[in-house]
């Protein structure tokens, strides 16, 4: 009873559920992978909010991404630093948004951030997302 470790509050956990497309159980999942890049770095108890961000180039060579030719954009456009720097929460917004149950419309807001900068257009994503519907 007493050897279980908290990873994150209750209160945590479910406002990772409130604001992503993920049950409990994937969001720790998704630490468990956040963790395993950067176990150096990555605390396993985030109940403090702990201020830690993973360089991109840990993030680029996951499976998920290693072989996408717009990996480096895909991870800066979930970054808040803008440079590729993955908090967890930048993490989890990643995944969330290319899971399979986030909408159509907050990927395509996403795929025109992306590729947007990738071709050099000033697009706004939300007004070209209201155009498709």
């Amino acid at each position: 009873m007493g050897n279980k470790q908290t990873i994150f509050t209750d209160e945590q956990l479910d406002a990772y559920q409130d604001c992503t497309f993920f049950t409990r159980k994937e969001i720790l999942r998704l630490h468990e992978r956040f963790y395993e890049l950067a176990p150096n770095i990555v605390p396993m108890d985030y109940t403090d909010d702990p201020d830690v961000k993973l360089p991109i180039q840990l993030i680029i060579n996951m499976p998920e991404l290693m072989e996408n030719p717009f990996k480096e954009r895909i991870v800066q456009a979930f970054s808040e630093d803008g440079e590729g720097n993955l908090s967890f929460n930048d993490f989890v917004d990643m995944f969330s948004v290319m899971s399979e149950m986030a909408p159509r419309e907050l990927k395509a807001i996403y795929a025109f951030k992306i590729y947007g900068t990738v071709y050099g257009t000033n697009t706004c994503a939300v007004s070209h997302c209201r155009s498709l519907n």
